[in-house]
């Protein structure tokens, strides 16, 4: 048995791979507590995997505790997936390839394994991801935006305002009080983006090209797209299935 390893910056997320099919997933926040006391209260009763594939977003520290801990509970040593110039039908489009954000890298390979079709591929986080993916696997690039909660709260820590309860309007409209104005100007700069960078592809592209929502804010902001939209919640971690050899996720 393979685990698959997914640390954001506020969640940590795992799964099975056996046959090449996600099984026994799981994840917990980890932002306020420390990691390997995360992990061992999900993990010590776990079976012992035979490997351990991690995608690591949040530095050097995380790193240690993962190989620590897993070393000393398992005796395995977790392999950490860093972003390639090409993998499973993917081309990057970063000069220096490992620069690119592994989450990202990752959700491309999942979304390319998904469909051959071109795509718009959105990662609703701490912070909101969003990347173009051609038909021929070419990717084009993408930007990084705050998320919900960074933007509102950011908002409030530089200013007089308060950091309002992040709640989603039932629509977009504009607000008559403050506090709905810092919410509707969250959401609106988030779907208005995603619509708009959603648009300069279909033009490129001369098609529609799939949407693609994941992570922890996608259900919260997929209602208020005017575009069909697909959501993968575990995109990362079938990212890292991809590149498990399939010998190996067989057992």
């Amino acid at each position: 048995m393979i685990l698959l390893v997914d640390i954001g910056n506020s969640r940590i997320k795992w799964a099975s791979l056996q046959a090449g099919v996600l099984i026994d997933i799981g994840q917990a926040p980890h932002r306020e507590r420390a990691l390997d006391a995360v992990l061992d209260e999900h993990w010590c009763a776990r079976a012992v995997p035979s490997a351990v594939y991690v995608a690591n977003v949040i530095g050097l520290d995380a790193a240690r505790v993962m190989l620590k801990w897993a070393r000393a509970h398992w005796r395995v040593t977790p392999i950490f997936v860093v972003a390639q110039a090409q993998a499973a039908g993917v081309r990057n489009a970063y000069a220096q390839p490992e620069r690119l954000g592994v989450d990202r890298w990752l959700a491309l390979l999942a979304a390319r394994r998904h469909s051959p079709l071109p795509a718009v591929i959105v990662g609703c986080g701490t912070a909101m991801t969003v990347d173009a993916l051609a038909a021929d696997g070419q990717h084009l690039g993408g930007v990084i935006i705050p998320g919900a909660y960074t933007m509102a709260t950011a908002l409030a820590a530089t200013t007089h305002l308060q950091a309002p309860e992040l709640v989603v309007p039932a629509h977009l409209a504009l607000a008559q009080n403050t506090h709905d104005a810092v919410i509707g100007g969250v959401w609106y700069a988030l779907a208005g983006a995603v619509e708009r960078i959603f648009d300069e592809r279909a033009k490129q592209w001369q098609c529609e090209p799939q949407l693609i929502l994941s992570g922890g804010d996608a259900s919260l902001l997929a209602p208020l797209l005017q575009r069909p939209v697909q959501r993968i919640p575990n995109l990362v971690l079938e990212g890292l299935a991809c590149l498990v050899p399939t010998q190996s996720s067989s057992g």
